[in-house]
């Protein structure tokens, strides 16, 4: 039985998701968030794939909120890592709340379908700048990371026997994997 190459980096990103969203629970509320709706869509596209489930829509819908909901919740993690958004619950669920009603309403009402890339794109460059700015080499590196994700992803490249989903799904696992680290590095250095 040959297994599709996006059943195994949905896999991958499942279980990088979860992982960071444990472990960052108590440090970073909004990356822990972030993590679950990433870990949501990356599990409905496993199941999807694999056959088990086969509900497209489904997955496209959590897709697109991990592009407009989580990337710009670990923008405010990484920007902002003592604000209220990225600590406490009440103000990321709003955060999460106001922004995925946006995305609602401008990518399936208005059908403003490049929606999903801007808050994408602009996350991205917001981690890369930030990074970049105040000299943090791992949120930095979170931000390359990214970037090269939405370039592989929006240009269709293929790595070697990577598809661009895949190599978008890996690339996006080793970026939490950063960004976490780079929360409980800093973090330990406080304390």
């Amino acid at each position: 039985m040959i297994i599709n190459s996006l059943v195994l980096s949905e896999a991958v990103l499942v279980a990088v998701s979860i992982a960071v969203a444990f472990s960052s629970t108590k440090k970073s509320k909004a990356l822990s968030m972030a993590c679950i709706l990433i870990a949501s869509a990356a599990l409905l596209g496993l199941l999807r794939y694999s056959g088990v489930l086969i509900l497209p829509e489904l997955h496209q819908l959590f897709a697109a909120l991990g592009s407009c909901v989580a990337l710009p919740l670990i923008a405010v993690n990484v920007i902002w890592p003592d604000s209220s958004v990225s600590r406490n619950v009440r103000y990321m669920v709003i955060f999460s709340f106001i922004t995925a009603f946006l995305s609602v309403i401008l990518v399936t009402i208005n059908e403003f379908e490049l929606w999903r890339n801007v808050c994408a794109g602009l996350s991205t460059l917001l981690i890369l700048f930030t990074g970049f700015v105040r000299k943090e080499w791992l949120n930095f590196l979170a931000g390359i990371l990214l970037l090269l994700a939405l370039i592989i992803l929006i240009k269709k490249i293929n790595i070697l026997i990577l598809l661009p989903a895949d190599s978008m799904h890996l690339l996006l696992a080793a970026t939490l994997l950063i960004v976490n680290f780079s929360l409980l590095s800093r973090t330990k250095k406080v304390t």
